[in-house]
């Protein structure tokens, strides 16, 4: 396999600081991966670096949602029956099958 480097820049605009931050960050990805995200890059109109941080903002957004879930669901441990109480109460006690 072929292992090309594609170098990709990320920009990033503070303006509390009134300055441009710039990071450059390389990857090495074989031929074919590296053709393939220029076809889909081409397809949306996009850099390939533009691509690149569309997807990195993708995988940090999944992230933080599977982080604040594994939150939720740990603070909620234990807790089936209390919730099961409060809807029966807020029912009227009635019980539905």
């Amino acid at each position: 396999m072929n292992i090309e480097r594609l170098v990709i820049e990320f920009h990033c605009d503070i303006p509390a600081l009134a300055a441009r931050l710039h990071i450059c960050n390389h990857f090495q990805v074989g031929s074919e991966k590296r053709e393939r995200l220029k076809q889909v890059a081409k397809s949306r109109n996009v850099s390939v670096n533009k691509l690149i941080d569309e997807m990195a903002t993708l995988a940090i957004t999944e992230h933080d949602a599977e982080t604040r879930f594994r939150i939720r669901a740990e603070r909620g441990r234990g807790g089936a029956e209390r919730g099961l109480r409060l809807l029966r109460k807020a029912a009227g006690g009635v019980r539905r099958s």
